[in-house]
């Protein structure tokens, strides 16, 4: 089973939890086989002279292991690549997006990309069936939280180093 959660004032309004929440939350829980955290943000993608908009999530680490999903070819993240930020520039395609822009080669695993005028070494490919955790969404590209800054502008709030706001 999938649960949901998220913060929120009144109806209808969500709020936006930084990653040290989460991370009190992950660290303390009790309750739940696992906890992820996710952020949905468009990029570009630049690859062999074309570029595109592509959807995309920024996920924590642990976010296939979690949801038990196994990749088509390659692996998923590794503990260490959601330990420091800035350090891991690693990333998982859609199957979709591999197959379309890439010709679904599985030499592309172990090569980089550029995400948002970033290189980013594709580790892994998605299965066919997965279409991520927001229904009506499919994103293409999944990059672990620790990149959040090498990924985004400096414009979105700090998701990886906003107070921690709660304490169990």
């Amino acid at each position: 089973r999938l649960a949901v959660g998220s913060t929120g004032r009144g109806q209808g309004v969500s709020l936006t939890s930084t990653y040290p929440d989460f991370a009190d939350y992950r660290d303390r829980n009790e309750v739940f086989e696992g906890l992820v955290c996710y952020y949905q943000r468009a990029f570009t993608l630049s690859e062999g002279g074309q570029s595109e908009r592509i959807p995309g999530m920024i996920v924590s680490g642990n976010y296939f292991t979690a949801l038990r999903v196994q990749p088509a070819v390659g692996r998923d993240f590794l503990p260490e690549e959601d330990k420091t930020p800035g350090t891991h520039p690693v990333v998982v395609l859609r199957y979709g997006l591999w197959q379309r822009r890439f010709g679904a080669d599985p030499s592309l695993v172990g090569k980089a990309i550029n995400l948002n005028a970033h290189r980013f070494t594709v580790v892994g490919i998605a299965p066919a069936e997965f279409s991520g955790t927001i229904a009506g969404s499919r994103p293409d590209v999944y990059v672990p939280i620790m990149m959040l800054h090498q990924i985004l502008p400096p414009s979105p709030p700090d998701l990886l180093s906003g107070p921690r706001r709660r304490s169990f």
